[in-house]
C-alpha cells in the first residue's frame, strides 16, 4: 500500500467527515493486509506453530484465526480462549505461556521441512541436519 499516494488524496478541501471516512478505508485496508493469511508465507516449521485465538476477537476475527491455521497446514496446532483480544491477553497468560513453550518444545524434538533444527538459545549447536 503506498501510503503517501493515499494521503496526499486528503486535500484541504475535503470536510471532515469526507477525510474521516478515507482515513477510515485506509485503517481497514492496512488491518486487512497485516492480518491476512494470503500475505503470511507458508512456514518452515510447521509443527512449531501454536495460534492463540480469542473466540470473541474484533481485531482479528475468530474466521480470519481458522483461515490462518488452515494455512499453516495440519502440523500447526490451534487453542482458542473466550472472550476478545484484551481479554485474552489480561486473563489468559497461561494458555500464551504453555503455547510458547509448546512450541519451543516442538521446535527443539522435531526438524523442519529443509531437514534444519533451528539454534535455539542456549544451543551449542548452529542448526544442524538432523540424523
Amino acid at each position: 500500500i503506498d501510503l503517501d499516494a493515499v494521503t496526499s488524496s486528503l486535500d484541504d478541501a475535503d470536510t471532515e467527515q469526507h477525510k474521516t471516512a478515507k482515513a477510515s478505508q485506509i485503517i481497514e485496508r492496512l488491518l486487512n493486509f497485516s492480518s491476512s493469511a494470503a500475505h503470511t508465507p507458508k512456514p518452515a516449521c510447521p509443527h512449531a506453530i501454536v495460534t492463540v485465538s480469542a473466540r470473541h476477537d474484533a481485531y482479528m476475527p475468530f474466521e480470519g484465526s481458522c483461515r490462518l491455521h488452515e494455512h499453516f497446514g495440519p502440523d500447526s496446532s490451534w487453542v482458542s480462549v473466550p472472550g476478545g483480544h484484551i481479554t485474552a491477553c489480561l486473563f489468559h497468560h497461561a494458555t500464551f505461556h504453555h503455547a510458547i513453550l509448546t512450541s519451543l518444545s516442538n521446535l527443539k524434538d522435531r526438524a523442519c521441512h529443509d531437514g534444519t533444527r533451528p539454534a535455539l538459545q542456549g544451543d551449542t549447536s548452529s542448526r544442524s541436519q538432523d540424523s
